[in-house]
């Protein structure tokens, strides 16, 4: 498992492991920018987005949700309280 997909190194093998048992392949993506780049290479189900590390920054998530949208796509993004703060600032958090 490389760190760079998820900022727990735990967390892709255990999504993947879940969704293979269903029989879904999962590629990952180190990053939106790399996700954003595979989305018209091949056929996709849904996208997975671990926000819970600094490597989702709010531009790049738009321009994913975007790409999703045109190619109906769903979306589901992970976000942590701390990645949620960091999106949405601290005057948003309750």
């Amino acid at each position: 498992m490389d760190s760079r997909f998820s900022s727990d190194a735990s967390y892709y093998p255990l999504i993947s492991h879940i969704l293979e048992i269903e029989g879904f392949a999962c590629l990952p993506a180190r990053d939106c920018a790399k996700a954003l780049e595979l989305l018209p290479q091949r056929p996709f189900t849904a996208v997975l987005l671990d926000c819970s590390d600094s490597s989702c920054k709010p531009d790049a998530i738009d321009r994913l949700c975007q790409a999703s949208k045109e190619r109906s796509i769903p979306l589901a993004a992970v976000l942590g309280a701390i990645s949620l703060s960091r999106l949405m600032g601290p005057r948003h958090m309750i």
